[in-house]
């Protein structure tokens, strides 16, 4: 991983860190089980079967994750362009400093909910309920 993929993913965990205190406190004051334990559908609350996701549903987590998922999108066109650019050079290197290969995209899920188990274990426990990316794309295949 980059340096600026690394820069965003640990910017992502602070941000994910600065509220998700009280996103806990809000499902431990309106569920009887903590977000992270397996329940059967028919022992949920009904505060949880509004929430399945847990709180990685919280409006707030949700917009925190499609800024940074924006945010990997727009790296990655940036990552795809200078690699377009460096193929674009002389092929012929011998004898020249050449920056490593490198993966040309990072997907998203990947660097927001995925790589968390070995970064973040603990927020990814939570944001692993996020089953869907709430990311939709219009007729264009424009993401939105």
């Amino acid at each position: 991983m980059t340096d600026a993929y690394q820069k965003l993913r640990d910017e992502y965990i602070n941000a994910l860190r600065s509220v998700m205190p009280s996103i806990v406190k809000w499902w431990n004051d309106n569920c009887p089980y903590p977000a992270t334990d397996p329940v059967p559908k028919e022992a949920m609350t009904d505060f949880h079967r509004r929430w399945p996701a847990g709180p990685a549903a919280h409006p707030r987590l949700i917009a925190i994750f499609r800024k940074y998922f924006f945010a990997v999108e727009e790296l990655n066109e940036q990552t795809a362009a200078h690699q377009r650019n460096l193929s674009d050079e002389e092929t012929e290197v011998w004898g020249k400093d050449v920056e490593p290969a490198s993966r040309a995209v990072v997907r998203p899920i990947d660097l927001l909910v995925n790589d968390l188990a070995n970064a973040a274990p603990d927020l990814f426990a939570v944001m692993q309920g996020l089953v869907f990316v709430p990311i939709g794309t219009n007729p264009d295949g424009e993401v939105s």
